[in-house]
């Protein structure tokens, strides 16, 4: 078990470097645009269902004239 502990040590602190990286890593700038509309229509899908679930509801529920 010391053993094991001692080379985790050594390699832990050898592979603790920091790793220079690409500005706007790990998009590009107009990935940036694409997942903030594709998260928001997912956020309102729910609304966007339910209001036309209401709506499909009064059209095909109400009283016959």
């Amino acid at each position: 078990m010391a053993i094991d502990t001692a080379h985790w040590g050594v390699v832990g602190t050898a592979t603790e470097r920091p790793v220079p990286v690409a500005p706007g890593f790990p998009y590009a700038p107009g990935w940036d645009t694409l997942a903030m509309t594709v998260s928001g229509l997912l956020t309102l899908w729910g609304p966007l269902l339910l209001a036309l679930t209401y709506a499909y509801y009064r059209r095909r529920c109400r009283p016959s004239p």
